[in-house]
């Protein structure tokens, strides 16, 4: 299910399976993806639902044997490679097809993430709260910062993962 975002207009998208098999559930866990239209980006609202769409739904796809690595790898070198071509068709008017892109997987006692852009994920554990992304952005000048990677925006893409050993009590925030 995807949900876009509160405000008019709205480049944001968040994805999750609602209903996941018991299978499911233990060989690929619980996957969440948030993505948001880059601003500046004339197909920034298209490509962030593209994003999370794919994401989740691909995802379940890759077969049990892959890793929560590999799997993720191979779905958003997809993704990427889709944004970036429709970007560049020069037959079509909506060119921009970028958005950032977080994603956490939870699966087994273990919370895998993926990050590009400037959208964030946070982790609240025992009452502290913490940035656990990076933004992919430059600071220009005190006013002005400019996004320095995003999925659409290179033929390859390069992402910030990492992973957490869960906690009892553990909650994340997925932000943009």
């Amino acid at each position: 299910a995807c949900i876009p975002g509160g405000k008019l207009p709205n480049e944001d998208a968040i994805c999750l399976q609602p209903e996941l098999s018991a299978h499911a559930h233990i060989f690929k866990g619980v996957a969440v993806a948030l993505a948001d239209g880059v601003s500046s980006a004339e197909a920034g609202a298209s490509a962030s639902q593209f994003a999370c769409a794919s994401f989740v739904a691909d995802y379940y796809k890759t077969p049990d044997s892959w890793s929560t690595e590999h799997s993720v790898a191979t779905v958003l070198t997809a993704i990427n490679s889709t944004l970036y071509q429709r970007s560049h068709q020069y037959q079509q008017d909506d060119r921009g097809h970028l958005c950032t892109f977080t994603a956490l997987v939870l699966k087994s006692a273990t919370a895998r993430w993926f990050h590009i852009g400037d959208s964030r994920l946070y982790l609240l554990r025992s009452g502290k709260l913490r940035q656990v992304s990076t933004d992919h952005t430059t600071k220009l000048s005190e006013n002005r910062q400019f996004l320095g990677r995003a999925l659409g925006m290179d033929e390859q893409v390069h992402w910030q993962h990492g992973a957490i050993p869960l906690q009892v009590g553990d909650l994340f925030l997925l932000c943009s």
